[in-house]
């Protein structure tokens, strides 16, 4: 299990082991603080975590696989406060304080990820996402099947 940032350090990384929090000796790239960034772990082939929202840059985003830190895609759209979630082994960024947009960060064959809006403002792109038309600032994200959403 890992640590990323907080207010004393915005660019740490740590984790836990053995009931003991160690630095590792990587630092992020973009400072990151959890009440205005968000992340989540995705499982590949090898397991990383997508962190998004970093201070400096609040579009910037990046990955984590345990060893390598690299640069992602950018947002599209400013998360402040978003919630990031799985969705179809993808990351899904939901929300935030001025906007209840919705985007996925989609791979392609090549390799290449880039971010797609599902839902902009009150135009949905995607029959899969929920609608929301009021803002989603600091939302929760359960998993749950599609179609416990449909009547």
């Amino acid at each position: 299990m890992f640590i990323f940032g907080g207010y004393s350090d915005p660019k740490k990384i740590a984790k836990i082991t053995n009931c003991a929090i160690k630095e590792i000796g990587k630092r992020l790239t973009y400072s990151f603080v959890s009440t205005a960034g968000s992340l989540v772990t995705l499982e590949e082939v090898v397991e990383e975590t997508i962190l998004c929202n970093a201070n400096e840059d609040p579009l910037k985003c990046e990955s984590f696989d345990g060893q390598f830190l690299r640069q992602v895609s950018n947002t599209k759209i400013q998360h402040n406060s978003g919630c990031m979630a799985r969705y179809h082994g993808q990351a899904l960024i939901i929300g935030g304080q001025q906007t209840n947009t919705v985007e996925i960060l989609e791979f392609s064959p090549y390799n290449i990820e880039k971010f797609r809006l599902l839902q902009d403002g009150g135009n949905v792109t995607d029959n899969e996402v929920i609608y929301s038309d009021f803002r989603l600032d600091a939302p929760i994200v359960f998993e749950a099947e599609i179609d416990f959403c449909l009547n």
